[in-house]
């Protein structure tokens, strides 16, 4: 069933690239995880193509048998023929649906009808189910299952190339066998690939407020950009972590509110049914690299099966593989709430983290500026907000110092220096941030290291005042200003990705 996105904010690019492909008559996949927005998107594209390029919607979650699949497609034909956009043909259907017998007949049935009605794209929502439901009923049960209906839709684009085909899924491991395998028998069917990511930091600000006036509700700055921050830029949390905010409440009691959430309420039930669906040896890594256990050799000597449930992990989109060596390999979850969740779960044989900690080590902008340069493949140079051009190293280690002398957001390694780092997610970084860096280099120099360079990052541009000092006290001190044009060049260059 179609609807109209409440709001919708940017994914104009991605939507470029669908008119583009649709018109070209190009079979796309599109992946992205739970909560990331594909169903926004494809309402969106559906209500902005309208009569120029017909397309359906197909929700696979809500078909069970080949007969769900063309009373969906009736369903989409009807809103098209009431919006003028097409000439729909009743009985023609009916004739066709008549000669049905099976799953393999309603698929060649299905595309024989777009075919006749000039139908342009088709979208199936959650292919996997799909693939999985049909590959258990006759013809395909005992011919190879849910392999077997990848095969019947292989000959079906191969027939019907003028249709575009648009597969979405969230990635997982039977996504891959399907598609993502050289051997899968859909790998070779689409074109194009739309790897669907998070939304940027202000994007994900722009989408909060636009819900706050549509609801008519009034929070503050600092609970939105707290909203932002640790969202990751997930539209479905960036809703659930608006759920449990109220009008009055300061940053200190909806603070506590979202540590709530993730223990016993909303947030707790949603990340319990995500975490159920991985197997159980797969949770104990889960586990494991939340808590801080992310060296691949750990791991390995920790839990047993580890290496095998990390390449699943990796293959469905979850985690992702930092190579520092040959061997030297770290693994971190990418999404980061997720992350938090775990680490602040009780586990047995595991340490537990508080909220606190977790909030500093694992969500928000200050977690994603540091994993950032820990994988950083290649040197990037890169000009700073004084003018300065700099090379930033891929470093050896990079992680949060926190002890006797104090506390560091940033510490890069590297084999004769360090690069130290202050991070910032405000709206004005004022003139103190520059003072609190200067204090992390005395750190730095008291634990004995030497510091090549100290940064300054924050998401946002720098006041008039904090260039001006910044520019006084790099004539002295090897200051850098980064912002959010810094940080996305450097990411191009990493695996990770600045929302």
């Amino acid at each position: 069933m179609r609807y109209s996105p409440e709001i919708f904010v940017d994914r104009e690019k991605e939507l470029s690239s669908l008119r583009k492909w649709v018109n070209e008559g190009t079979n796309v996949l599109v992946v992205g995880l739970r909560g990331y927005g594909k169903t926004s998107l494809f309402m969106k594209f559906l209500e902005e193509v309208g009569c120029d390029f017909p397309g359906v919607y197909i929700n696979c979650l809500t078909i069970y048998t080949g007969r769900d699949l063309l009373n969906s497609l009736l369903e989409e034909l009807e809103t098209l023929s009431s919006r003028g956009c097409i000439d729909f043909d009743r009985m023609f259907f009916d004739a066709l649906l008549s000669r049905t017998r099976d799953s393999r007949d309603c698929l060649n049935a299905l595309y024989k009808l777009l075919e006749k009605h000039g139908i342009r794209f088709i979208i199936f929502d959650e292919i996997s189910t799909l693939l999985r439901r049909l590959g258990a009923q006759k013809p395909f049960r005992g011919a190879g299952g849910a392999k077997a209906v990848a095969e019947h839709f292989k000959a079906l684009l191969d027939r019907y190339r003028g249709i575009s085909t648009i597969f979405a899924d969230t990635s997982t491991n039977f996504h891959y066998e399907l598609f993502g395998k050289y051997s899968g028998p859909l790998f070779r069917q689409y074109q194009a690939m739309l790897e669907l990511e998070p939304l940027s930091f202000g994007d994900s600000i722009e989408l909060i407020r636009e819900i706050l006036r549509k609801r008519n509700v009034g929070l503050s700055d600092n609970i939105v950009l707290y909203i932002a921050d640790i969202s990751g830029g997930v539209p479905a949390y960036i809703e659930m972590l608006l759920a449990i905010a109220e009008e009055g409440m300061d940053i200190r009691e909806y603070e506590a509110e979202v540590e709530r959430s993730l223990i016993l309420g909303l947030l707790n039930r949603y990340f319990e049914a995500l975490l159920d669906k991985f197997s159980w040896t797969e949770q104990e890594v889960l586990y494991a690299i939340a808590k801080g256990m992310t060296r691949f050799s750990e791991l390995q000597r920790s839990i047993a099966g580890s290496a095998q449930a990390l390449n699943s992990l990796v293959r469905k989109g979850v985690v992702i593989n930092v190579k520092k060596g040959p061997r030297e390999s770290y693994y971190l979850i990418k999404d980061k709430l997720f992350t938090a969740w775990l680490a602040i779960r009780e586990k047995p044989g595991m340490r537990k983290i508080s909220f606190k900690k977790a909030r500093m080590l694992t969500i928000g902008f200050e977690s994603l500026v540091r994993e950032i340069f820990f994988t950083l493949k290649e040197s990037v140079r890169i000009r700073d907000e004084l003018g300065r051009e700099i090379t930033i190293e891929p470093p050896r280690k990079v992680y949060r110092y926190e002890g006797a002398l104090g506390e560091i957001d940033m510490v890069a390694e590297y084999r004769d220096y360090v690069v130290v780092g202050e991070i910032y997610f405000g709206l004005k970084c004022g003139r103190e941030k520059i003072n609190q860096l200067l204090r992390h280099i005395g750190i730095a120099e008291r634990l004995g290291y030497k510091v090549r360079q100290a940064i300054l990052i924050s998401y946002f541009d720098y006041p008039e005042e904090t260039i001006g000092y910044a520019r006084k006290i790099s004539e002295e001190t090897p200051i850098l200003l980064l912002t959010e044009k810094q940080l996305r060049e450097l990411s191009k260059y990493s695996l990770i990705r600045l929302p």
